[in-house]
């Protein structure tokens, strides 16, 4: 501990603060087998013919979850975080800049 490097907390608070960027809160059936820390994948689309992807779909942290158990149902609340990164970190592609304002904002179209 002594032997840190005097940035490191610096750099961990900007880590903290990028995971923090974005977060949702989902009302959904009861499912035990979800746990917090598990990635899931959201798919939104625009309610046209095109089925476009929103800027919401994407990967997802669960955070946290709260069960909420009644004689004839059970639901559950979750609540989601991510950074802002737009751009699929597994993709083996390069990215041009207008292809990233495009991705991010639905320029140029």
């Amino acid at each position: 501990y002594w032997d840190t490097d005097p940035q490191q907390p610096l750099w961990r608070e900007a880590q903290m603060m990028l995971l923090k960027s974005q977060a949702a809160v989902m009302t959904l059936s009861g499912d035990l087998t979800l746990r917090p820390g598990q990635m899931v994948h959201i798919i939104s689309t625009t309610p046209t013919d095109e089925q476009i992807p929103r800027r919401s779909s994407g990967r997802w942290m669960v955070v946290s979850i709260q069960h909420e158990i009644e004689p004839s149902t059970h639901m559950m609340t979750v609540y989601l975080m991510r950074d802002s990164a737009v751009i699929n970190p597994n993709a083996d592609k390069t990215i041009s800049p207008k292809d990233f304002f495009e991705e991010l904002f639905g320029l140029f179209t």
